[in-house]
């Protein structure tokens, strides 16, 4: 686009896709392109749907989308808002707008992802021009009857024919491609009854169909530079005149100039204006500047051949790195688990070697401790001089048998009445009669009547045990 205007740089006619494909293979590669179609063959249909949400919501568009049409990558559903209630259920009204037959474009579309090119988005016609002049209708108060909350026809001409839509405020309700058919710019006579009959037509589908009311009356508005029945609307966008005709059901159209919407004057290879072109020059720029939220995405479906033939390189080369992925981790696991067998024999041998050495150390010093034969032979006493032990000494085994057994004192009872008793071999037995009597004190003790200081308690043994005689015993 130069000096507001835009320059056309190649031009190719119908089947000419081979052509497009190789004037596109000179471009620098991955450029990304917008394409913009205008087909007659396109469906508009309006639906009430259920009002649910999130997951459910998404879930039912898909399935109704799918219903309407055959290929829904070339499809788009639209919410236009709430529907009539019913009794106890809420309604969300949604245009589902697309294409009957995709066959039409997707051989130009194939030419330029064949390219090495990027289709960014294609665009409907009707959708884009909706979105260019929905700020104007809101503005136009005068169309129709109630201002811009009512429905509004738009007629524009293109090198495809005369395009009308139908607008709700700035939702696209309708649109239609009428072939061959143009609306006169500076004409009267047949050719201006030609369109308005054409518009006439689609008002009375509508109507039958019930998308518009019985006593509604859409506004016009006409995109042209001057049209002689038509009232010229003024800079400040709030027309003059009657806004319905009299003695006919049609309001008067109101004529914008596409330049003030942004429309751009078009110019050929060699630089000369190009005429008869009428939207085109408002909508290819527009095309430029269009949202996300038009037309369909070239990851859905444009260019679906591109990518299913990436489809086996991405699944190969993530089969590669998954592969990789566990190759290193077993051969990590293979090196430390050689690491950790080289690293266990080297201590074992470590072992095997500190143990030689001290089995060598042990036979040398038991080599060099012990005596030769000879030596041992004359160091070894003969057994006649070997010592005899004297003999023990003779025992009184007479006195040993009437000496009395030490018995082990099991307890000392005092009994209320202050006499002592002992406890001895589970008898009770009177401490006299042992020889024994109450020793002196806090602690409850006995002793000899020959040896005061003596005390024997609980577990001592009476009379005591005799000492091991160990003075006859040889050492």
């Amino acid at each position: 686009m130069h000096d507001r205007s835009l320059a056309r740089v190649a031009r190719f006619g119908a089947g000419e896709h081979a052509a497009l494909a190789t004037w596109l293979s000179a471009w620098p590669r991955a450029a990304r392109c917008r394409v913009l179609v205008d087909f007659a063959d396109e469906a508009f249909e309006i639906e009430d749907l259920p009002r649910v949400r999130g997951a459910d919501r998404r879930a039912l568009v898909a399935r109704r989308l799918g219903s309407w049409f055959a290929r829904p990558e070339f499809a788009l559903a639209t919410a236009l808002g709430d529907a009539a209630h019913e009794a106890g259920r809420r309604f969300e009204r949604f245009l589902f707008s697309g294409l009957n037959r995709p066959a039409l474009v997707e051989p130009w579309l194939q030419a330029v992802t064949g390219a090495g090119h990027r289709v960014d988005r294609v665009v409907s016609a009707a959708h884009l021009l909706a979105h260019v002049v929905a700020p104007c209708v809101t503005r136009h108060a005068a169309l129709g009857q109630a201002g811009p909350s009512r429905s509004t026809f738009v007629l524009g001409a293109s090198r495809s024919g005369l395009r009308i839509s139908l607008l709700a405020g700035r939702s696209l309700l309708f649109s239609r491609l009428v072939e061959g058919a143009y609306p006169p710019a500076e004409a009267e006579g047949a050719a201006l009854q030609g369109w308005q009959h054409e518009l006439a037509r689609t008002r009375d589908y509508l109507r039958a169909q019930r998308r518009i009311e019985a006593d509604e009356t859409p506004g016009v508005l006409l995109l042209a530079t001057a049209t002689a029945p038509t009232r010229q609307d003024d800079r400040d966008g709030n027309g003059g005149g009657e806004g319905v005709r009299e003695g006919t059901d049609e309001a008067a159209p109101v004529a914008i100039d596409p330049a003030r919407l942004g429309a751009l004057a078009l110019r050929d290879e060699s630089g000369a204006a190009i005429t008869g072109e009428g939207l085109s020059a408002l909508l290819l720029p527009a095309l430029c500047r269009a949202p996300a939220h038009l037309g369909w995405p070239a990851g859905r479906g444009t260019d679906a051949a591109a990518r299913a033939a990436r489809r086996p390189l991405l699944a190969l080369g993530a089969i590669l790195v998954c592969a990789a992925a566990i190759g290193g981790w077993y051969w990590q696991q293979s090196a430390a688990q050689a690491a950790h067998a080289a690293a266990a024999e080297a201590a074992a041998a470590r072992l095997r070697a500190l143990q030689a050495r001290r089995e060598d150390d042990i036979g040398t010093q038991a080599h060099a401790q012990a005596p030769d034969a000879q030596d041992a032979a004359v160091a070894a006493p003969s057994p006649e001089e070997e010592p005899t032990l004297p003999p023990p000494p003779p025992t009184d085994l007479a006195a040993e048998d009437s000496a009395p057994l030490p018995r082990r004192i099991d307890g000392i009872l005092r009994r209320p009445d202050g006499r002592v008793f002992l406890w001895v071999d589970g008898q009770l037995t009177d401490p006299a009669s042992a020889g024994l009597r109450l020793a002196p004190g806090p602690a409850l003790s006995l002793s000899p009547r020959d040896a005061g200081r003596t005390r024997l308690r609980v577990g001592d043994h009476w009379p005591p045990m005799a000492a091991p005689d160990t003075a006859g015993t040889p050492r």
